[in-house]
């Protein structure tokens, strides 16, 4: 019933609590995501359930600077938008996006990567990127032997992409469009992706047909957007129906969610009130117009550039019975981006072609036989794949042996990237003297290109061949732009139109807030691209989304504040304790106490009866005789574990099959704890660790310093009597977080006097050169003693310290400062660096938690996104046991005396050593 035609417009669809205009991925997700809540909600879309040519005729626009694609190619009126032609690519800002860059004239968002990590996990759940994993866990688990020597650090970092699928199958497109060629100015713009990304239409009218409260208004064209007192209020629209009417709705909450073009285009429309539009009182609306363009950079002739491919092509990741598809690109380092002042961006593959594989070949012809598809055509792909059995039995090898995706066969294939645009008041959407048959102006786009643009493609340019030839890799040819106008002379937009209704603090360089809502317009607020602070290089859609997850959030807050009580917009998880001990109420009491609107507390199962009452007590929770008991009654999410007999407990509660977070170490028996994660991986359980030194307000700061390339190109990082044994560890390889591997390891015990215990130092090698100091002792006086307890970053450019005293021979040494309310509860962290003031705050401020209760805090947090959201947690059972590998390395070469060991000792070898000691001692 909620799905109506306009036409059949009634008196009684007049009034509404809120209006979103737009059915594509932004406005559905809104609905999406207060279809529980009371609120009557009204989407309007211009177009019907399918598109029709005369509704897509009001896309046209004049364009009057650099050409843009045609808009019949890629924009789309109805339900579900443009998500109904889209390829599927998706990935996640990097933290440069957000921050402000002193090379660039205007930069800098509102908010903060980590005010938007949550939603961008969530985003990952609409989009069909389920399992997902984070850019961390993906560049560990997906990596290959062919990833072992590394591009250069210094001037790439890794990319990540994920595709959208709404059948659980990670099934791609092997080829951009076969009907395409190179010379297509819109071959790019279908290059490979999912054959079935989630369309957003088709994944929510079922809902919506079943609601009560929120209502889809089909072939609504909104003409104008209303406000009261002069334009400071929105009081509702003018809607167009089919058959040329216009009625007026009325809402106190306005969300314009219909493109980059159209958003704009109702603003400056809007002109009963306010003649320049609203939202236009300082001329804002409809600058920074930026989008993506795609830069070729080489290319290769068939079948060529097979390594590259290779380290470029789809990677496969099986959780839960869904599989999803993964591919790694490169971006330009931050570091070099600010010392070279350049912008953002990233390369990828693109091939053309038509021969897939033979394995692909078979098994198409196997789902079209299986599909009662064409039987001719089936037959003709089953027997094209068994003409090559010697491609044939590389591509088995590939995909059953080694567990890759098998290689195409491409007539051509491109590398090229997508370069950030710079913001340009000038390159503008603005309202053209001509109409659309309904009388509304056309917008007339005049998108403009810049030299720091090309700049930046050249120089990534150089720098792929470059890099190219340093790791033996064949060369291809190169692109033949070679000045600003060959450059820009073939290049088209991508269909992402960005930052026309920008976000900003200062409503002189902005349209919209951090909450989106349209500065000096209460309650009319914009979603989509449009509202971008900065473009980036990566594709929005993910971007989106998750900033519809966050408008949703805010608009249940403020609508609720006039009821008695707010709406939750997602379930609690459950959680039921395992543990009743000094940490559990010392550190976990008060953590959960803080996400208490996130988890809830079920029961707790104990040895002791009386510490289980008091815990249970405490939280307000039951009491349950044992973990099974608690797991198979309590109904709950995951098990948080913490015990003293890991190994013995931790084996046992996996085999129950419920989540886990557990306390670390994972293992105190290498053997064991190998045999633990292999069969926790087996049964694809998800498992976090409370490993909480790497995620401590101060370990956090300095992670995003060095993400930023605040102090340059990192290469080292030492521990020094800061964090004990795998404690250190874990941080230290968290602080460097590099796409490499640690190879080796270099380790001795001495004796200092006056420390009572002994002194463990190690040198952990990475492949690349870079390196991490971890020396520890038992002796908690050995600061004293010693030099102060410090954890030290090092850069090219200075030292990241957390402790006062430390003394270097670099030029710069920065040291955070530490912001605490009256009563002592930390507010932030911030230290100066070269990018400019580098922040950290603290999402808990009010609940008086220590350093080390934050952490536990963030990590149950991130456990409970995890669960719900099949995504990774934050420190899982592979970090852990990873830790304890290094350890027990640095223990094989202190017995040696130092000697360098590689990583992943024998056990077995180890205890016969320890064995033949014993004897020979005897």
């Amino acid at each position: 019933m909620p799905v109506l035609s306009f036409s059949d417009y009634q008196t009684s669809f007049q009034d509404f609590d809120l209006i979103i205009v737009g059915s594509g991925p932004a406005g559905l997700t809104i609905a999406h995501s207060l279809r529980a809540s009371p609120f009557r909600i009204a989407i309007l879309e211009s177009g019907g359930i399918e598109p029709t040519k005369d509704i897509e005729a009001l896309n046209e626009i004049v364009s009057v600077g650099h050409r843009r694609a045609n808009p019949e190619s890629v924009r789309r009126r109805c339900v579900g938008g443009t998500s109904t032609i889209w390829t599927g690519r998706c990935g996640m800002f990097d933290a440069i996006d957000y921050v402000r860059r002193d090379w660039l004239t205007t930069s800098g968002w509102p908010i903060d990567i980590d005010d938007m990590a949550g939603q961008v996990r969530r985003a990952g759940d609409l989009l069909g990127l389920t399992p997902n994993l984070s850019v961390t866990h993906a560049l560990r688990d997906l990596r290959q032997p062919v990833d072992s020597r590394a591009w250069n650090a210094d001037l790439l970092s890794p990319v990540v992409w994920q595709f959208s699928v709404r059948d659980g199958q990670a099934s791609t497109e092997h080829f951009a469009n076969s009907m395409d060629s190179p010379a297509d100015e819109l071959a790019i713009l279908r290059h490979s992706g999912r054959k079935t990304p989630v369309d957003f239409g088709r994944a929510h009218v079922g809902w919506i047909r079943q609601s009560e409260t929120v209502f889809l208004f089909t072939h609504a064209t909104v003409h104008e957007v209303l406000a009261e007192d002069t334009g400071k209020m929105v009081s509702g629209l003018l809607v167009r129906g089919p058959d040329g009417r216009i009625r007026k709705l009325t809402a106190s909450r306005v969300v314009l969610a219909c493109g980059g073009i159209d958003n704009t285009r109702l603003l400056l429309a809007s002109r009963s009130s306010k003649p320049a539009g609203l939202g236009n009182d300082h001329d804002q609306v409809g600058r920074y117009l930026t989008d993506h363009t795609f830069t070729e950079f080489r290319s290769f002739g068939p079948g060529a550039a097979r390594l590259l491919r290779r380290r470029f092509a789809t990677r496969l990741y099986r959780q839960s019975g869904a599989v999803q598809s993964y591919s790694f690109g490169l971006r330009l380092s931050p570091a070099l981006q600010r010392r070279e002042g350049l912008l953002n961006a990233s390369v990828h593959l693109v091939e053309f072609g038509s021969r897939t594989n033979p394995l692909a070949s078979i098994a198409s012809g196997v789902r079209s036989l299986r599909g009662d598809r064409n039987l001719v055509e089936a037959a003709n792909s089953i027997v094209q794949g068994l003409a090559h059995p010697v491609a044939l039995c590389e591509n088995v090898a590939d995909r059953f042996v080694l567990g890759r995706t098998a290689l195409n066969h491409p007539d051509r294939t491109v590398m090229g990237g997508s370069v950030e645009q710079l913001l340009n008041p000038d390159s503008r959407i603005r309202l053209s003297d001509r109409t659309d048959r309904f009388g509304m102006p056309l917008p007339e786009i005049d998108w403009r290109l810049s030299e720091l643009e090309y700049r930046t493609a050249a120089r990534f340019r150089e720098i792929l061949a470059n890099e190219i030839s340093r790791l033996g890799m064949e060369a291809g040819n190169g692109a033949s732009w070679n000045d600003f106008e060959s450059w820009r002379e073939d290049l088209i937009d991508l269909a992402h139109p960005m930052c026309t209704t920008r976000m900003s603090d200062d409503p002189a360089t902005g349209v919209v807030d951090a909450n989106c809502q349209v500065h000096g317009v209460e309650g009319l607020f914009v979603a989509g691209g449009s509202v971008f602070s900065t473009p980036g290089h990566m594709n929005p859609t993910q971007m989106i989304v998750a900033l519809a997850l966050r408008l949703a959030e805010h608009l249940n807050t403020s609508m609720s504040a006039r009821r008695t009580e707010s709406v939750p917009l997602r379930p609690k998880i459950r959680i039921g304790l395992v543990g009743a001990g000094d940490r559990i109420q010392r550190v976990y009491a008060p953590a959960l106490a803080a996400v208490s609107d996130r988890i809830e507390v079920v029961g707790v199962a104990a040895r002791r009866q009386l510490s289980a009452e008091q815990v249970a007590s405490k939280m307000g929770c039951a009491v349950f005789p044992d973990a099974e008991t608690l797991v198979k009654e309590g109904r709950i999410d995951f098990l948080v574990v913490s015990v003293s007999d890991n190994d013995a407990t931790y084996a046992r509660l996996a085999h129950l099959g419920c989540p886990l977070f557990l306390e670390t170490p994972i293992c105190w028996s290498l053997f064991k704890g190998r045999k633990l994660v292999k069969q926790m991986k087996k049964a694809q359980l998800t498992v976090g660790l409370a490993e909480q030194f790497p995620f401590l307000p101060q370990a956090r700061l300095q992670r995003k310093v060095v993400e930023l390339g605040g102090i340059g190109i990192v290469k080292s990082a030492t521990n020094n009597l800061a964090n004990y044994d795998y404690h250190g560890v874990a941080r230290l390889r968290r602080a460097l977080d590099i796409w490499d591997e640690i190879v080796s390891v270099s380790a001795r015990r001495y004796h200092v006097t006056g420390v009572q215990a002994p002194i463990d130092e190690a040198l952990f090698h990475y492949r690349s050169g870079a390196g991490l100091v971890h020396r520890f002792t038992t002796d908690d006086n050995a600061g004293n003693v010693l030099e102060p307890a410090s954890f030290i970053v090092d850069g090219d450019e200075g030292q990241l310290t957390d402790a006062s005293g430390v003394t270097s021979g670099q030029a710069s040494i920065f040291r955070p400062q530490r912001i605490e309310d009256a009563s002592g509860d930390l507010i932030e962290l911030s230290v100066e660096t070269p990018v400019g003031k580098v922040r950290w705050r603290n999402p808990f401020v009010s609940y008086g938690l220590t350093d080390e209760q934050i952490a536990v805090a963030t990590l149950l947090n991130e456990m409970a996104e995890a669960v719900s959201h099949a995504g990774s947690p934050a420190y899982d059972a592979v970090d852990g046991l990873n830790d304890v590998e290094l350890l027990a390395a640095m223990r094989a070469s202190q017995i040696r005396g130092g000697r360098r060991m590689g990583i992943g000792v024998s056990v077995v070898r180890e205890k016969l050593r320890k064995l033949y000691g014993k004897r020979n001692a005897t």
